[in-house]
């Protein structure tokens, strides 16, 4: 979903893989919803196809397919504080 050769979901967010800078969070923090709610059948599409992309090589490969991560974005903070269920998309 916001892999930037199949969505332009950092660039509508805000967010440049700034490790030791919150603002990058900050910016994904507050436009996470409002984006997603107005892309989200094309967030959802990037994501299916990079999902059916990787299965297809792990097929083809003959070699499994394991994440350490989500399927969605990356990075993203699980900090105290944080909108848990307020925000409904």
């Amino acid at each position: 979903m916001s892999h930037p050769e199949t969505s332009d979901w950092n660039a509508r967010v805000g967010y440049d893989f700034e490790k030791f800078d919150p603002v990058g969070f900050e910016h994904n923090r507050r436009e996470r919803v409002p984006v997603y709610r107005d892309g989200k059948s094309k967030y959802d599409d990037a994501l299916r196809g990079e999902i059916d992309n990787v299965a297809a090589w792990s097929r083809a490969s003959g070699k499994p397919l394991v994440t350490t991560e989500c399927w969605s974005v990356v990075d993203y903070k699980d900090w105290p504080g944080l909108d848990w269920g307020g925000s409904k998309i």
